[in-house]
């Protein structure tokens, strides 16, 4: 027996702040992300092992492998990591079912995979190398990484063959993901901190979920949502400093860590750094931290503006926003326009904007697709994905989404 396998799907100046920055500080004063009734579908666990000979990660959710291995099959060769990972045993609202594979064409070592996504699972039975083993569990994907509430991340990373035979290990830890990779593994997934797939997750949200302003010991403003799953959009601005702080908070009790985040100085150094985020939260009254880059440290004291749990419709979101388009290659104003079918289109002084908005129901977060056309756009004819939060107290929009190779961010801020 072995993990998982498979080389799988890899990827893939205008002074105006921010949207007058006025409406960036009140653009996260309410909306969004009710918890889903994920819960209510049958759960279990998938157990992980580790082969020291090997190298190798392996997670069964079957009963009766799980105390084979217990037991000692195999020769004892397998044993538990301490880690699990929570995954649906039946179809439910918005599952995927998941194929599991076994192969031994890597003799001595033989492998098994996992996989939630259609594509992968048809590509995998029809060739000869891999044998089709049944359904092993259900689990929930997004195309752009966003996983709904009632639901947390599933990380896939990829030996690349190591150990000459491929291996995949699976977690829902970012500390291990963050380990894995520095070790020299392969993230495998979407979005901006590359989730594979969404496992049943607690409705309780993180302590920093919510709504925030405050300021960092620079001086600048700062303002930002964190989302039931710690993931977070901060802008900041002062002055002519403008940027963005993204990332995905893992918390401990009321303490939580960001290592993988990232600062878009969208003005004026127009560039993108890593960034380590720590801080703790009180809920629902103040979160407080350090955001650390290879360029500075600075620290951020912010107050709780409203809950992350006002849902929202597309025709309450439809409408002409006046704003601001932000990248880091400059910034325009913009008039953004939403159609109640959620089309997006903008064009100003030679630069188009098109794409899609779809709302997470039951939420004020939705996902977005843009596409840029002109010689003015600051990001040229890239496309980006992302979100977009709706402010349902000052009919205002806020969006944040990213180029496929992740090195440049596009953001909006505009109202009604």
């Amino acid at each position: 027996m072995d993990g998982p396998c498979f080389a799988s799907r890899r990827a893939g100046r205008s002074v105006h702040p921010l949207a007058s920055c006025a409406l960036a500080a009140a653009a996260f004063l309410s909306a969004t992300l009710a918890p889903m009734d994920s819960l209510a579908q049958p759960q279990g666990s998938a157990v992980e092992y580790f082969h020291g000979g090997f190298g190798h990660y392996f997670i069964t959710s079957y009963a009766n492998e799980i105390a084979l291995l217990d037991a000692g099959a195999f020769g004892g060769v397998w044993t538990r990591t301490g880690q699990t990972i929570p995954v649906w045993t039946a179809a439910g609202a918005g599952t995927q079912e998941t194929c599991r594979f076994f192969t031994e064409a890597y003799a001595p070592r033989s492998s098994h995979f996992y996989t939630p996504y259609p594509g992968e699972c048809a590509g995998l039975r029809q060739g000869t190398t891999w044998k089709f083993e049944g359904i092993a569990f259900h689990l929930k994907v997004d195309a752009l990484g966003n996983c709904p509430a009632g639901s947390g991340p599933l990380y896939r990373l990829y030996n690349n063959q190591r150990s000459g035979a491929p291996n995949h290990r699976y977690t829902t830890s970012r500390a291990i993901f963050d380990q894995m990779v520095a070790q020299g593994w392969t993230a495998e997934g979407a979005g901006a901190q590359t989730v594979f797939a969404c496992v049943p997750g607690s409705t309780q949200a993180v302590a920093g979920t919510g709504y925030w302003s405050g300021t960092t010991s620079a001086g600048e403003q700062l303002v930002g949502a964190m989302l039931d799953d710690g993931s977070f959009y901060f802008a900041y601005y002062l002055a002519e400093t403008v940027g963005i702080v993204e990332g995905r908070a893992t918390f401990a009790g009321a303490t939580f860590a960001a290592p993988r985040s990232r600062d878009f100085v969208i003005r004026p150094r127009e560039a993108e750094y890593p960034a380590n985020v720590t801080g703790t939260a009180v809920p629902q009254a103040t979160l407080s931290g350090t955001i650390a880059t290879t360029q500075r440290t600075r620290t951020f004291n912010a107050a709780y503006r409203g809950p992350v749990d006002a849902p929202v419709t597309l025709a309450q979101i439809a409408g002409t926003y006046d704003g601001v388009a932000a990248t880091q290659e400059g910034s325009i104003e913009m008039l953004l326009t939403i159609s109640p079918a959620g089309v997006v289109s903008a064009t100003r002084s030679g630069c188009t904007v098109t794409g899609t908005l779809t709302q997470r129901a039951g939420t004020g977060i939705g996902n977005v697709t843009i596409a840029h056309q002109g010689a003015t756009c600051p990001l040229g004819t890239a496309a980006t994905t992302g979100v977009s939060i709706y402010v349902t107290q000052m009919n205002g929009l806020f969006i944040f989404a990213e180029s496929a190779d992740r090195d440049d961010v596009f953001a909006f801020a505009g109202d009604k």
